[in-house]
């Protein structure tokens, strides 16, 4: 877990039901990892329904490792904070 560096934070990132299933998720995802990097980040957190085992598995195939849940009021199932470390030496300033 990034404890020393500076971290961004994605709380929601949804698609509309009529253009899920696309890639449009990953595209988002790489854009916002490029985003933290070019902020100077050294990490991404995010947050994902635990019950949407499309996203996460999206966030586990991109490289985010799961570190904790998080309860809201109200809400029956956790929510999973993911988390992924980035690598600005990577080819091209991507994100590894």
């Amino acid at each position: 877990m990034d404890r020393q560096g500076k971290l961004a934070c994605i709380h929601r990132l949804a698609i509309h039901p009529e253009y899920q299933g696309r890639g449009l998720g990953k595209v988002l995802l790489k854009f916002a990892e490029q985003y933290a990097l070019d902020q100077l980040c050294t990490s991404v957190r995010l947050d994902v329904f635990s019950t949407n085992n499309t996203a996460v598995r999206m966030y586990q195939r991109a490289g985010y490792v799961l570190i904790g849940t998080i309860r809201f009021p109200f809400r029956h199932e956790p929510y999973y904070c993911f988390e992924k470390i980035l690598n600005a030496a990577s080819s091209g300033g991507s994100t590894q």
